[in-house]
């Protein structure tokens, strides 16, 4: 997190045309539980990290995909499975 801050401090005055110069990337991992009584939780973004907004769970080893993509400019690569 404090990495984060640091580079948003830093690029505060970066304009549009300057991300168009940058490429974005990231991994996800999703997940299906075998869970059936699982629960889904829609929250605000701000509200991601709070405590009654989270918990711990036990990894059930349900279905699960990781999957890595990119953008940069209006332009995006496409999904790429990771294995």
């Amino acid at each position: 997190m404090a990495k984060r801050l640091k580079w948003a401090i830093a690029h505060k005055y970066s304009t549009a045309e300057d991300f168009v110069k940058v490429i974005s990337s990231n991994k996800c991992s999703v997940e299906k539980s075998k869970d059936p009584k699982q629960q889904w939780v829609f929250r605000e973004s701000g509200e991601k990290w709070l405590a009654d907004c989270t918990h711990l769970k036990k990894k059930d080893w349900g279905i699960s995909v990781m999957v890595w993509g990119c953008f940069w400019g209006k332009k995006k690569a496409p999904l790429v499975l990771v294995t």
